[in-house]
This record gives C-alpha cells, sequence and structure tokens, in this order.
C-alpha cells in the first residue's frame, strides 16, 4: 500500500515520535538526543579506510560503526547480519578482522554490479534462508524513495529474527547541505518522518542526531557550528542514526 494512503497513520506515528522527544511540532529544531563522533587514531589501520598524519593512522569510523560494534560486543553467540548497499565490503571485513567467528553468515543486497565483497551476494531478503540478527542500512535510503523504503522494511521483517536489529544512517535534512549534496539522493527523512515509516513496521524506533568530526577544519569549527546553526534554524547534526528493534511481521 502506498504510503500516501496511510496518511494518517504516519501523521500518528510522527506525533508519537515528537511526544517521545518533546519537540513541540516538526519545524522544532533539535529532538532526539546529539552526539559527536571522531575517527579513531592508531598506529596501524586498514589501508583503504585509513590515512596517515605524522607517526598516526587516522582510521574513518563512521558513526553507524559505533553501533553495530555495541551489537557485535554485546552478541551471546553468533550472529548473521543482512546488509543493504554493503558496496565493497568495508563493513564486512572490519566485523570479520575485529570480532571473527562472533559473526556467522554475512549477507548483502548490492544493486550495483560494478563492486563486489566477501559477502554472500543476494538479491533479496528472502533469500536469505536463516533468521538475521543484525540489518545495516549505512547512507541507503537517501537513494530511494519512501514507498521503496517501507517495500524493503516489509520485506526485511519477515527475515528479521523476534529479538534482532535495524541499525540505519541517513544524513539530516534540516542541516546545512542536507540532501542537496549528491544528486542520486531522491528522498529526504527528517527524523520525525524516518521515526514514522519505521514505526510502521517496529515497535521501538530510537533516533540519535550524529556528527561525524572526521577532518581538523571540523573539529575546530564544532563549536561555531553549534552556535551559528540554531540561529538561522538548521541543525548542527549532519546525520541521523536510527535503531529499530521489535519487528513486526503479518505471519511469523
Amino acid at each position: 500500500m502506498p504510503l500516501a494512503d496511510r496518511y494518517h497513520e504516519i501523521m500518528a506515528f510522527r506525533r508519537e515520535g515528537l511526544r517521545k522527544y518533546r519537540a513541540n511540532e516538526s519545524s522544532t529544531l533539535g529532538g532526539p538526543p546529539a552526539r559527536v563522533f571522531f575517527p579513531l587514531i592508531a598506529r596501524a589501520g586498514i589501508a583503504e579506510r585509513s590515512r596517515r598524519v605524522g607517526p598516526f593512522m587516522v582510521l574513518d569510523r563512521p558513526p553507524l560503526w559505533r553501533f553495530v560494534d555495541r551489537i557485535a560486543q554485546r552478541a551471546e553467540s553468533s550472529i548473521n547480519v543482512l546488509e543493504f548497499g554493503p558496496g565493497n565490503g568495508d563493513l564486512y571485513r572490519h566485523l570479520r578482522e575485529r570480532y571473527g567467528t562472533r559473526v556467522g553468515g554475512y549477507f548483502g543486497v548490492e544493486r550495483d554490479p560494478n563492486v563486489e565483497g566477501g559477502y554472500q551476494r543476494i538479491d533479496t531478503p528472502r533469500q536469505v534462508g536463516v533468521p538475521i540478527d543484525v540489518a545495516i542500512a549505512s547512507e541507503v535510503i537517501e537513494h530511494m524513495s519512501a514507498d521503496t523504503f517501507e517495500t524493503l522494511l516489509g520485506e526485511l521483517t519477515t527475515v528479521l529474527d523476534r529479538s534482532g536489529t535495524l541499525l540505519l544512517s541517513t544524513p539530516n535534512p534540516t542541516s546545512p547541505g542536507g540532501i542537496a549534496r549528491d544528486f542520486t539522493h531522491v528522498q529526504n527523512y527528517p527524523w520525525y518522518d524516518l521515526y514514522a515509516i519505521l514505526r510502521l513496521h517496529f515497535e521501538n524506533v530510537d533516533i540519535t542526531r550524529t556528527h561525524y568530526a572526521w577532518s581538523a577544519s571540523r573539529v575546530a569549527f564544532l563549536l561555531p557550528r553549534r552556535l551559528i546553526c540554531p540561529a538561522i534554524e538548521l541543525d548542527w547534526c549532519d546525520g541521523l542514526v536510527a535503531v529499530a528493534t521489535r519487528p513486526i511481521a503479518a505471519a511469523r
């Protein structure tokens, strides 16, 4: 069913999200809690996701990866992972190298035929064949329409374990630059609409506003950004991370 035909249901979940984060209306700045993330500093790193600064390696660890790490660290047994848009498998390699056998099956829905990684490639979540414990969508949903996103959620909940978790990140369209920096972005998802769409398929949704200070200039201008953005009615956080649990499926 198109989301336009579920307008009143979407609006009800939007109001639920606004109440949850004590926002008076959708135009209210802020809302979900904000967190600043920094790259990791080490003396060695994975070449394709690191750069050398003097004697140190600056390791690229986007905010969503920290949420994935937290789940992997707490796992009591091997977990099966499904990633949408895994590309060349950076996150796959990270999890394999860091957690080894704690990560069981790793499946990837990747539409670009020109990239591949070590994960098991599938065309649709229904091809997995085993219950999925963690589903990941890193900077993916902004490349699809809201109706396509909602349909994907419906497919996902048929294979996601009842105790499973969906982790996704997307640009924050209410921040400077927002959605307009990539012509392949076709849909923006303000946090309250992201919350509402996820609530159609999950009983619990938590949103975090994130800002990734991955460069020296981003660190230097962090405080000015936090002071100036609210004055011009923009959010200083440039990303959103959603954690959705307790999936709802028509048949289990």
